[in-house]
């Protein structure tokens, strides 16, 4: 049986998303104002983020927040103008640090009905402060017994490549005992850029030191991981890695096996469906410069 939606009442979510030395730790901080005339806030630590996509992350908690209570419209006050209109007139966003983002949120608005505010004055400090504290606030040191949580995870990585006589051969890494092969990734350090992410990731666990070519595209998912009850918001950045030293270092203890492979063997092995298509989108990239 479903529940029934409450009435269209005003109800106002005050947003605010923050993030130190953006990028860096980044927090969310709602406040929520029911018709009722009860207040209720809600703050998040959402880990590593940029500002804009603190931003994009408070929209989607208030999105959220209105679903979950079975509210069917919502005022959303937020101070960034341009992620107003990019949510109400651009059905996609160039950008891919915030498209994933931007997607799920115009998504999650198909069954609200959302209007989008400006704030008129300073972002209202209530609110800013939820987000300060948030940010300030070590992701891992959140009760893990509170309520289901949403986090921002970033994480970049690539397709490793070299030439082999004529051919193109790429590197895949094995994990879960050798049983799920896929491209080398992991998870953005603070003060890091996606290209050095990538780099040192692909150098940790393959052994190979790469350099960045083109950027290729991105993959979103989302995951429940039952020990900190969170709901994460997966970003991958993929770049295009030309292979610089091959075994310039011993390859940490994540991969089960590092292989270089033709890449249709490559497209067999590869696990997850997502990184089959990053893999054709890089094949584009090498047939059209003549690689292969």
């Amino acid at each position: 049986m479903t529940k029934e939606k409450k009435s269209q009442a005003h109800l106002v979510i005050h947003t605010c998303g923050t993030a130190r030395n953006n990028p860096g730790e980044a927090g969310v901080g709602l406040v929520i104002d029911e018709p009722s005339g009860s207040q209720t806030l809600v703050s998040e630590n959402i880990g590593i983020a940029s500002t804009i996509q603190a931003q994009y992350q408070a929209v989607i908690m208030a999105l959220l927040w209105t679903a979950d209570h079975n509210y069917s419209s919502v005022e959303i006050m937020l101070d960034n103008a341009k992620i107003i209109r990019s949510l109400l007139h651009n059905p996609t966003v160039n950008d891919l640090n915030i498209l994933g983002l931007h997607k799920r949120a115009r998504r999650l608005a198909r069954s609200i009905q959302v209007t989008y505010s400006i704030y008129e004055n300073d972002t209202p400090q209530k609110a800013l402060a939820l987000a300060l504290e948030a940010s300030m606030r070590n992701s891992a040191d959140q009760n893990a017994d509170s309520e289901n949580r949403h986090a921002l995870q970033q994480s970049a990585g690539g397709v490793l490549y070299k030439k082999d006589g004529e051919h193109i051969k790429v590197c895949l890494i094995s994990k879960k005992g050798g049983t799920v092969w896929s491209l080398p990734k992991g998870r953005i350090k603070p003060g890091e850029t996606w290209e050095e992410t990538a780099v040192r990731e692909v150098l940790e666990e393959t052994g190979h030191l790469a350099s960045i070519g083109e950027q290729i595209d991105q993959i979103e998912y989302f995951f429940y991981w039952k020990e900190d009850s969170t709901f994460y918001y997966k970003l991958v950045l993929f770049f295009l890695m030309p292979l610089v030293e091959e075994n310039a270092s011993t390859p940490d203890n994540e991969a089960n096996e590092v292989a270089w492979v033709d890449i249709g063997e490559a497209w067999n092995r590869l696990y997850y469906q997502s990184e089959k298509n990053i893999l054709r989108k890089a094949q584009k990239i090498l047939h059209t410069a003549n690689f292969i």
